[in-house]
């Protein structure tokens, strides 16, 4: 069972993989697009991409007024937490596994 943390750890790696696959250009395409008369949703239909990615585009966009923090460092520092919240949560995970898995065997040797 995965906690939610787990859960977000996920979500966050299928998005840099989904984001990693489009260009510069395509990804301004769709900021303009998503901000345009024909609105968000209509966007996400038209490229064929997921809400998620999309609002994170936007989001992350450096003319977005719902942008929250101010400079690019930030936001590159923001993303490295998440980064490495991510890693340590696997990390823990495989000391969990390792764990378990030498006191099940010390329990059949016994």
């Amino acid at each position: 069972m995965s906690t939610a943390y787990e859960t977000a750890c996920e979500i966050h790696k299928q998005e840099e993989a989904e984001s990693a696959k489009f260009a510069p250009e395509f990804k301004t395409e769709a900021v303009r697009l998503a901000r345009g008369e024909q609105g968000f949703a209509a966007a996400v239909r038209v490229l064929g991409i997921s809400e998620r990615t999309l609002r994170h585009w936007v989001d992350a966009d450096p003319l977005s007024p719902m942008m929250t923090s101010g400079t690019p460092a930030q936001n590159s520092d923001q993303a490295e937490i998440a980064r490495l919240k991510c890693a340590l949560t696997r990390d823990k995970m495989e000391r969990d596994v390792v764990a378990k898995t030498t006191e099940y065997f010390d329990h059949e040797r016994k």
